[in-house]
C-alpha cells in the first residue's frame, strides 16, 4: 500500500494489525472493536456502538446477494471437482469465478435459467445444494421486490444483533474481566466486518475519492434501495430498473 493519508484509515489499521498480532484473544477482540470504531467516517447517533451499527448494517445489508450468489457458485464449483461424472454436462464450467460486478451479473443470469435436467443432475450429486440452487433461483427469476427487501432488512437485522452480542462481550471483558466461551465465533465475524470496512477505504484511497463521501453514497444508495422496493412490492426482480440493479450486484468487495 501507499503511505495513508486518512488518519481514520491510518488508525483502523493500526488497531487492525495489532489485533491480528495480539496471543490473546480478549485483547485482540477488544482491539477489532477500536479498530471498528476508528472506522466510522461520521457519526449517526450518540453512543458509539449505535454509530457502528447503522453505518455497517447498512453497507453489508447491500452485499447481501452478491455474498448468497459467491457462496452458490463456490459450492457448484466443489462439487463438480468433485462429481464430474454427474455434473460434467450441467454448464457449471460457464459459472464464473467473482473477481468484478460483471461476474456477478452473469452468474445470476446463469443461476435464474429455467433448466430442469440441470438441477435433476445437481439433486443426483447433492440435495441440499439442488435446494439451495433452487431457492436462490428461484428467488432471482420469480421472486417479488417484497421477497428482496425482506432478504436484504432481514441481513441488516442480523448484522445489528451481531454488532450488539459483541459489544457486550466486549464490554465484560474490557470492564468486568470476564471470559466467555464463544470468544472465537465472535472474534470471526468481528474480524470480517472490519476487514469489509477496511478494503472499502482503502479502495476510495486508492481511487483519491473522499472517504466520508462515499460512505454517505453507500447509505444512501441503502435508503433509496428500500424505499424502492418497499413502494414497489409486486414488481419482480427481473424487471427493476438499471439503477436499482446496480446498487444490489455492483458490490463485487463484499462477496467473499
Amino acid at each position: 500500500m501507499p503511505p495513508i493519508k486518512d488518519d481514520k484509515l491510518y488508525n483502523a489499521v493500526y488497531y487492525y494489525n495489532l489485533a491480528l498480532g495480539s496471543k490473546s484473544i480478549e485483547n485482540s477482540l477488544a482491539l477489532l472493536w477500536t479498530a471498528m470504531e476508528s472506522c466510522l467516517p461520521y457519526r449517526v447517533a450518540v453512543a458509539d456502538v449505535d454509530c457502528v451499527r447503522v453505518l455497517l448494517s447498512k453497507v453489508l445489508a447491500l452485499g447481501c446477494i452478491a455474498r448468497d450468489v459467491y457462496s452458490l457458485t463456490k459450492r457448484f464449483k466443489m462439487s463438480y471437482n468433485h462429481n464430474k461424472h454427474i455434473l460434467g454436462n450441467c454448464g457449471i464450467q460457464a459459472l464464473k469465478r467473482i473477481d468484478s460486478n460483471k461476474h456477478i451479473k452473469l452468474n445470476i443470469k446463469w443461476l435464474s435459467e429455467k433448466n430442469e435436467n440441470r438441477f435433476l443432475k445437481v439433486k443426483e450429486s447433492s440435495d441440499l445444494l439442488a435446494y439451495d440452487y433452487s431457492k436462490l433461483g428461484q428467488l432471482l427469476s420469480k421472486g417479488k421486490s417484497v421477497d428482496l427487501l425482506n432478504r436484504i432488512l432481514g441481513s441488516k437485522e442480523s448484522v445489528s444483533y451481531q454488532l450488539q452480542r459483541i459489544y457486550i462481550n466486549r464490554n465484560q471483558i474490557i470492564h468486568a474481566g470476564d471470559f466467555i466461551s464463544e470468544y472465537t465465533n465472535l472474534w470471526m465475524n468481528m474480524e470480517w466486518y472490519v476487514g469489509k470496512m477496511l478494503s472499502f477505504m482503502i479502495i476510495t484511497e486508492l481511487n483519491e475519492k473522499s472517504i466520508s463521501d462515499s460512505f454517505k453514497e453507500v447509505e444512501s444508495d441503502y435508503d433509496y434501495l428500500v424505499s424502492y422496493l418497499d413502494k414497489n412490492k409486486k414488481v419482480l426482480i427481473s424487471d427493476l430498473p438499471a439503477r436499482i440493479q446496480n446498487i444490489l450486484y455492483n458490490q463485487v468487495w463484499q462477496s467473499f
